[in-house]
């Protein structure tokens, strides 16, 4: 569950860099950069509000899990990446959800493991995903701004010409 939520996780950070790249096929070499670099690219966008903690937390995890034969993920492994997430209450999360990725208050790393990982997991998941879709609107009505200008400005050359 660890190691392919990270995937999916990674995944979906890369396509929230990309949104919000002007040329994103021009950087083929995005993929290849480690995780925390692509972190702190997201963070250095403005595109990734929750500062990145989460996410760095669960890949160190995710990384003593896959270069560790002897690290079994415990509560105490669970416990340091739960704290990285901040306090976000549902009212807060409904009134903005782009603020930070929301966590059940009763959700602790006593809980089975598999069950608290799926929760961080998604809720990660979700955070990026929500993210993307808002940069992705705002990138459009960019665009739509600009194709209206452009609109306006053919529209008066041509009256100017009749």
């Amino acid at each position: 569950m660890l190691l392919k939520g990270h995937l999916w996780i990674e995944t979906a950070l890369v396509d929230l860099i990309r949104a919000d790249l002007e040329l994103p096929d021009e950087w083929r070499e995005l993929e290849r950069l480690p995780f925390p670099s692509k972190v702190a690219l997201a963070r250095a966008q403005g595109t990734l509000h929750l500062g990145g903690e989460p996410l760095l937390a669960l890949n160190a995890v995710r990384n003593k899990l896959a270069h560790n034969l002897e690290f079994e993920v415990d509560s105490a492994a669970l416990a340091r990446m739960l704290k990285a997430f901040p306090k976000v209450s549902p009212e807060d999360r409904a009134e903005d959800p782009n603020c930070a990725p929301f966590l059940p208050s009763t959700l602790t790393p006593d809980g089975q493991v598999a069950a608290v990982l799926r929760e961080v997991v998604l809720s990660l998941l979700e955070h990026i995903w929500t993210l993307t879709s808002e940069v992705l609107k705002d990138r459009a009505a960019k665009m739509q701004r600009a194709t209206d200008r452009l609109n306006a400005l053919l529209q008066s050359d041509t009256s100017e010409t009749e």
